[in-house]
């Protein structure tokens, strides 16, 4: 069993797949995470939200750091009304589980550019937030690119075109990235929205007396409950496993199938800023979904999950989650 290198950088505490991927991470024994880095607002509160899940799972030794709240385009005014506004339920659970491990005293930048140097051509970035620490890791060493296995993004969405909100909330950063020249994955809503939790999972989590699926059965719970503020009715809103999906697709092969595409990520526009663009591609839909027909003038930066085997992604999470 060969062990894969991850670093994983995460908007934990906003929906709730960031908790489960990284759930499903920490109990993949063919995964080492080398790190966790937080990204997006208030960025010192998921680190200790990722502390508390990273206790649990008995990874007391592993480096949590507090990344960048700000995206790399942004007016102040609007900044300080997002970090006001943001309050996400799933950091209640802080109240309740006090963590041992504390954020990595640590540049973001940094951090992620030493780990990436001391395993050179072996980490795998696996990207399941807005990618602002990203972006101003590749602008500051922009040849740490090259240093990369691959980077594995949950984010955008090709068709219909739309702006994604991981790519959203930093549409900058995002073009960085995906011009950088490391090889990407890219696993949009395209594929991510077949993949729901059903409710009975989630019960068979809370039933289970085991610490990290009752846990994140509590998360789940709290996750709904700041839904149900908006809808009146916390059940009618299951966990679609998007992050979980990408970080099933770093070591089940099987599960997804991509495209070469090159992607282009639009950074103007009123309506448009945000969308992922398949620019060398032309998409059509056939019997079987989406197909792909590739233009030569443009070479691809990206392999773009078009196909997903979804009753097999929620089996393979939920028997993960509780072994």
């Amino acid at each position: 069993m060969k062990i894969k290198k991850v670093l994983l950088d995460t908007d934990i505490g906003d929906d709730i797949d960031d908790a489960l991927a990284l759930g499903y991470l920490g109990k993949s024994s063919d995964i080492f995470l080398l790190g966790v880095s937080t990204v997006f607002l208030k960025t010192r509160e998921r680190a200790e939200l990722g502390a508390a899940e990273l206790q649990v799972l008995g990874k007391f030794n592993l480096p949590i750091v507090a990344g960048a709240g700000r995206p790399l385009k942004i007016e102040n005014a609007l900044y300080k009304k997002k970090l006001q506004e943001h309050k996400p339920r799933q950091f209640e659970i802080l109240s309740k589980i006090k963590p041992l491990i504390k954020p990595y005293p640590m540049d973001v930048v940094e951090f992620l550019k030493n780990n990436i140097e001391a395993h050179s051509g072996e980490v795998t970035l696996l990207t399941i937030g807005p990618l602002t620490n990203i972006g101003l890791l590749f602008r500051k060493y922009p040849k740490i690119a090259e240093k990369l296995k691959e980077i594995v993004i949950m984010g955008g969405v090709i068709t219909p075109s739309f702006p994604e909100w991981n790519i959203l909330c930093d549409p900058e950063a995002a073009a960085i990235v995906f011009n950088a020249g490391a090889p990407i994955r890219m696993i949009g809503l395209d594929v991510t929205l077949k993949c729901l939790l059903p409710e009975a999972q989630i019960r068979r989590f809370e039933k289970s007396g085991r610490e990290l699926p009752v846990l994140l059965g509590k998360l789940i719970r709290l996750w709904q409950k700041q839904l149900a503020g908006v809808s009146g009715n916390s059940k009618a809103h299951s966990p679609i496993l998007h992050d979980p999906l990408a970080a099933m697709a770093l070591n089940t092969p099987d599960l997804l199938e991509y495209r070469p595409c090159k992607i282009a990520v639009e950074t103007g526009g009123k309506y448009t800023r945000g969308v992922t663009l398949p620019i060398s591609n032309c998409w059509k839909r056939g019997k079987n979904g989406v197909e792909i027909v590739l233009n030569p003038k443009e070479k691809p930066n990206a392999l773009v999950a078009v196909r997903v085997n979804a009753e097999l992604a929620v089996k393979t999470f939920t028997e993960r989650i509780l072994s």
